[in-house]
């Protein structure tokens, strides 16, 4: 059985870096951890 590397998946699901779509991706994602992060500081914080 052959295997990938998750970036051979990221590079053809969502496209090579530097292209349209996976820049968006990259970026969604950052957002996203960063929003885990927030949230998990604040209940850190409770």
């Amino acid at each position: 059985m052959k295997t990938y590397t998750l970036d051979q998946v990221t590079d053809e699901v969502i496209g090579k870096i530097g292209t349209p779509n996976r820049d968006k991706f990259e970026s969604e994602l950052q957002l996203e951890l960063l929003n885990l992060n927030d949230l998990l500081i604040a209940k850190k914080s409770e």
